[in-house]
């Protein structure tokens, strides 16, 4: 190991790694059951896609009515 790894090496903070995110059941994408069980999708979406301006507005709509956001 050369000078150069040795320093950033004593640097490190040896921290252990974060823990896992927690896992995500995809409900299975078709257009039959998109069709049968369209609330089961909805409320699925907020799990993977991240708040941003566009959907604040629903995400809080389906917070006043009690559903995760």
């Amino acid at each position: 190991m050369d000078a150069s790894c040795r320093r950033i090496e004593t640097r490190w903070d040896h921290q252990p790694a974060p823990p896992a995110a927690p896992r995500v059941d995809f409900v299975p994408a078709t257009t039959a059951s998109i069709k049968d069980n369209f609330f089961e999708y909805l409320d699925a979406a907020p799990q993977v896609v991240p708040p941003t301006a566009e959907n604040k507005d629903m995400r809080a709509t389906r917070a006043s009515i009690g559903r995760q956001t």
